[in-house]
């Protein structure tokens, strides 16, 4: 569908009228999302089967937060809202799968921008004797008690029905929560209703002598 859609946006984008331009960028947007979201209930599907498949290896912790800052630097751009990081670390070496943990970490900053209309997100990475903390703050709408109860659930939301606001099934937190599981990372969650929200991981240092091992990639679901 959507590369039937991009031959014919190549054929006739430069004589439509602005209208169907907007209809042509709508038609991206949806598309996009509904890629992601087959994306997330596979992954969501295969881990609760416990068929999903863990390569570990070891990771720069900075190389990864500056990956997935400059997939969605523009989507804050667009908003008009800041996109930091801080970086207080000596060694960022960290042991675990990359594609679930850089997938937890493009969820949890790409909803910070979502869920928020002014000021900005902010990433800063610190240690802590045997443990690296990162924690990903944003200025955003906030998450009231109630719902911080059930934000783990899977096709959970805090807006739902007809009239919400935000885009979504609700299964981005889920996921998040089980990619740290997998990989041994503590998560928590600091919100207050119209102020923001902080989600702060915490990742074991390896001990000894890193040996280096490359991971695998996981195949590519589309």
């Amino acid at each position: 569908l959507l590369g039937f859609m991009e031959y014919i946006e190549a054929e006739f984008r430069d004589q439509a009228s602005p209208e169907v331009q907007a209809m042509f960028d709508a038609l991206h947007d949806s598309g996009a999302r509904i890629v992601h979201t087959i994306h997330e209930i596979l992954d969501l599907s295969t881990i609760e089967a416990g068929g999903f498949e863990l390569y570990p290896g070891e990771i720069h912790l900075k190389q990864l937060i500056d990956q997935v800052v400059r997939e969605l630097r523009l989507r804050a751009d667009q908003k008009g809202l800041y996109l930091d990081v801080e970086y207080g670390v000596r060694d960022d070496r960290i042991q675990g799968d990359a594609y679930s943990l850089e997938q937890a970490l493009v969820n949890l900053v790409d909803n910070a921008i979502k869920y928020t209309e002014e000021g900005g997100v902010t990433l800063q990475l610190s240690e802590h004797r045997s443990e690296l903390i990162l924690s990903i703050q944003d200025t955003g709408i906030g998450m009231s008690k109630t719902y911080q109860r059930r934000m783990w659930e899977s096709f959970s939301q805090e807006s739902t029905g007809y009239t919400k606001k935000f885009q979504g099934v609700g299964l981005g937190l889920a996921l998040v929560k089980r990619y740290c599981d997998l990989n041994q990372v503590d998560i928590d969650v600091f919100s207050q209703k119209g102020v923001g929200s902080t989600f702060t991981l915490t990742f074991k240092k390896p001990r000894g002598k890193s040996e280096g091992k490359q991971p695998k990639h996981h195949e590519d679901r589309e």
